[in-house]
């Protein structure tokens, strides 16, 4: 045992926190950053193998690659004085099994920690990480109710247990994954464990239905007096019904049990991430006292028959019931329609119901066009690759966008040349250019269309003819049944997320509604009646389904534990949604690495700024940071010769981040309300300052000037144009730098401060392009060869050039830009290594040193089902 005061590198050890045969576990304190961690002590007969200490490092590189709230952070591993040792996360809190030890859970409580352990194993999973030796002792419950991972692949290393005792939770020998080779604790071992097959992820996911069991029952799944006995019963026997026992769980829990309990790993939940779905689901539900449907699919009996029964099952428990239907009412019930990975843009019925055609970009590839049968296992491409289906006609015409570009760095919109062509193939032919979304009319003799024309969105029917017309984002229009109304979505420009919905009659009149819901982005479609339109927002934190009435009234159509898109209803009823998996994360190069890696934090992670080193990062969480937003700080600790490490995030306090404090000790803030404000939060000891400003409205971004005492940010006041203005802190009076800008340029300035190093100089856009505004006033020098179509990055240290970079697609080009002779040269093209699902990246920020850089990236994987049963 270490006694408390050694040092182990710059860890210093405090007390003893537990010993086994790992090793021994050390509560310490990282005196170079600062922070209570708990160090493991691994075995000298573990640290005198070479192998297995460099199996356990390249373990321990990949779990702290993940940076999950679910995992167990590892910050540090190396060895000293003849002791290998790993550095983490340190917990306050109990396991799973000392929890247990007191009785079953809740129901409410099971799901909780089920919903927690699975996306933490989707986390690993996605990473090609699988655990092997999941079981309640490796499962901790902090005091705030989090359940976190630890222990992965490395219990399995070290443990050297005879498999005939008769203690089902021991591990068994220690040894590879190979073929032949018995791994993992008796009692949570998968049957392909127990006959020593070689594993994959779907391991984790029986165990996994081995502790949801035992959470809820507090018996073990498969405990016999022995452990010979307890393999036997793994690979024979069913667990106990649980339906027979007192306090007997939700029947849809039931089935994801013996789901995942399915001895043959093909019928099993295929992924983590679907069992994670499949679990919060419940979370949303009404509680026990919901109906179930009198009629049960039976258990699968082939790999074939188990998809689809999953899916059966899985659909009457997904969205819940439908809101203000009686208790008995009919379940949904999904279809899925695609199996591969990547985007859903965007499905259309054909003319009939029965095939669907959609749009989807799969494995990182551009859009194609695809049409599929339900019931099919493959989609038939119908040559039309960078093309959008839109609408398709009562007679079989589609509608498709082609030649597109994504403009804007915030909204994504896409403007393309409208085509025409046959649902079923062949050329298409070209009609009109600039338009961003078009819908047949119910007779299917016209199209509606949306133009953007001189940055303003068109209605227009016939093309041509303008109904209606907005600054505003317009988004997913549709044509009523009747032919008598056309409904859009609208959003203002800025980051405003309220979404309203408009219903425009053929004749011109308009009515305008406040939806009342949150998100960026909306996808609507008439209901078969043509009484209202179903609808959802998607980007803002509400997965639910909602229904709007002509007259603007709103209900809730059905509830969803996860984001669904409506992309179209049949006349029948049926609806084809997408369901989506968004996440925004943060990826980049750290100071001394060479390979980037994931700095992200929890769901929707953006990077707003870097210290000027590249080691701390201020980062911005918005849908899984809360309602409006939260802001945290994560320091990079770049130990010498490791270079996987990372220290969890520190929560500085609520809003959206924007730019960090040239020494680092203060956090410049929004707070969105009407009206907004800008906050100063303290990154260390203090207390936040309130930028007082009462004559500015609305704000889009903001930067330190040259440290914490003054600012500039691009705002407006009321009734006023959106400008560049200084402000001293907390209470100077806002002094315009620029005249009138527009929302999309200001907003493209998302990188680091565009103020020059000495202060003197604003790089802003003007006009269609860049521009350098003198901050005391004066006329604009514009640097003509880098156009508005660049997103302003921060000035180099020197003050002589600038870093620009283009916009969007699956890589970004950053470029260096000399302000004496406005001449560009490529500094670096970023692509992330996985193009799958791959939406956006942006936001890129680039050290002093120009050694390390980071960006943000959005990611949308998403699958296509068929949808029966809302009402």
């Amino acid at each position: 045992m270490l006694e408390p005061g050694t040092k182990i590198g710059p860890y210093e050890i405090t007390g003893a926190l537990g010993a086994g045969g790992m090793g021994e576990v050390y509560r310490a304190r990282d005196t170079k950053l600062g922070r209570d961690v708990a160090v493991k002590v691994l075995p000298k007969s573990f640290a005198q193998d070479e192998g297995r200490v460099a199996r356990f490092e390249r373990e321990a590189r990949a779990v702290a690659a993940l940076s999950h709230p679910n995992i167990l952070a590892i910050y540090d591993f190396g060895r000293e004085d003849g002791h290998v040792f790993a550095v983490m996360e340190l917990l306050e809190g109990e396991t799973l099994r000392e929890r247990l030890a007191l009785g079953a859970l809740p129901a409410r409580k099971a799901v909780e920690y089920g919903a927690q352990m699975a996306r933490g194993l989707a986390a690993a999973h996605e990473k090609s990480i699988t655990h092997r030796d999941l079981k309640p002792d490796n499962l901790f419950i902090t005091h705030d109710g989090r359940l976190k991972i630890f222990d992965f692949g490395l219990a399995t290393e070290a443990v050297e247990t005879e498999a005939g005792g008769s203690d089902s939770s021991a591990p068994t020998r220690a040894a590879v994954t190979d073929p032949g080779v018995v791994l993992g604790t008796v009692g949570y071992m998968s049957p392909e464990q127990v006959r020593g097959e070689r594993v994959d992820h779907r391991s984790d996911i029986f165990a996994f239905g081995s502790i949801l069991y035992e959470m809820l029952t507090a018996r073990r799944a498969f405990q016999r007096d022995t452990g010979a006995e307890t393999m036997a019963a793994i690979l024979k026997d069913e667990p106990p019904e649980m339906s027979g026992l007192d306090g007997a769980p939700l029947p849809a829990l039931e089935r994801i049990v013996h789901r995942c309990l399915e001895k043959k790993r093909g019928e099993r939940f295929q992924s983590a991430y679907d069992l994670a779905f499949a679990i919060e689901s419940i979370s949303r539900e009404s509680g026990p006292a919901r109906k179930e449907s009198a009629t049960l699919r039976p258990r699968a009996r082939s790999i074939i028959t188990a998809a689809l029964a999953l899916l059966l099952a899985v659909g009457m428990f997904w969205l819940g019931r439908v809101a203000g239907g009686p208790d008995n009412a009919p379940p949904l019930s999904y279809e899925r329609l695609t199996f591969r990975r990547g985007t859903v843009y965007a499905a259309q019925f054909e003319p009939g119901g029965r095939d669907v055609i959609y749009t989807a970009a799969w494995d990182g590839r551009v859009p194609e066009i695809y049409s599929t049968l339900p019931g099919a296992r493959a989609a038939r491409a119908l040559g039309f690759p960078s093309s959008d289906v839109l609408s398709v006609s009562p007679s079989g015409e589609m509608a498709s966008l082609r030649k597109t570009a994504v403009l804007g760095w915030e909204n994504s919109e896409v403007t393309g040349t409208l085509a025409l062509s046959t649902g079923s193939g062949g050329a298409a032919r070209e009609i009109s250019e600039d338009v961003v979304l078009a819908d047949w009319t119910a007779d299917g003799e016209q199209l509606v269309v949306v133009r953007l024309i001189n940055r303003r969105r068109r209605v227009e029917l016939p093309i041509g003819t303008v109904l209606y017309e907005t600054t505003n984002w317009v988004n997913s229009l549709r044509v009523s049944p009747q032919g008598d109304v056309i409904a859009f979505g609208e959003r203002a420009t800025g980051y405003s997320t309220n979404q309203f919905i408009v219903f425009l009659e053929i004749n011109g009149a308009t009515k305008r509604f406040d939806t009342g819901i949150g998100g960026p982005w909306l996808d609507l479609a008439w209901s078969p009646d043509g009484d209202e339109v179903w609808f959802n927002t998607y980007g803002g934190g509400d997965p639910d389904l909602h229904a709007m009435s002509r007259t603007g009234k709103v209900r809730l159509l059905a509830r969803s534990a996860v984001q669904l898109r409506i992309l179209d209803v049949a006349p029948d009823g049926r609806v084809v949604v997408a369901r989506t998996n968004f996440r925004g994360g943060v990826m980049g190069i750290a100071p001394g690495e060479t390979v980037e890696r994931d700095f992200s934090w929890l769901g929707d992670t953006g990077i707003r700024d870097i210290s000027g080193d590249g080691r701390t990062l201020l980062l911005s969480e918005l849908g899984s940071g809360g309602e409006g937003g939260s802001v945290y700080l994560r320091n990079v600790d770049g130990s010498p010769g490791l270079t996987w490490d990372l220290a969890p995030a520190v929560h500085l306090g609520e809003g959206e981040a924007l730019d960090l404090s040239p020494d680092g000790k203060w956090a410049l803030t929004l707070r969105r309300g009407e009206p907004g404000s800008l906050v100063l939060l303290p990154t260390g000891p203090g207390t936040p300052i309130v930028v007082e400003n009462e004559t500015i409205v609305d704000f889009v971004t903001a930067s330190f000037i040259s440290d914490e005492n003054e600012i500039v940010f691009a705002g407006s006041k009321e009734g006023g144009a959106l400008r560049w203005f200084r402000q001293a802190v907390p209470s100077g009076e806002p002094r315009p730098i620029t005249g009138e800008v527009q929302w999309l340029k200001a907003s493209a300035n998302l990188g680091r401060s565009p103020v020059s190093p000495d202060g003197s100089m604003l790089a802003a856009l003007k006009d269609e392009v860049i521009a350098l505004y003198p901050m005391d006033g004066g006329e604009p020098r514009t640097l003509d060869d880098v156009p508005a179509s660049m997103a302003v990055i921060r000035f180099t240290r020197d003050g002589r050039f600038l870093y620009v970079a283009e916009k969007f697609g699956r890589s970004v080009k950053v470029y260096r830009v000399d302000i004496e002779t406005g001449r560009r040269e490529l500094w670096k093209t970023i692509a992330p290594s996985d193009p799958a699902g791959l939406h956006d990246i942006y936001a890129v920020q680039i050290s002093d040193n120009d050694e390390s850089y980071y960006y943000t990236f959005d990611r949308m994987v998403s699958d296509l089902y068929l949808v029966e049963g809302l009402r």
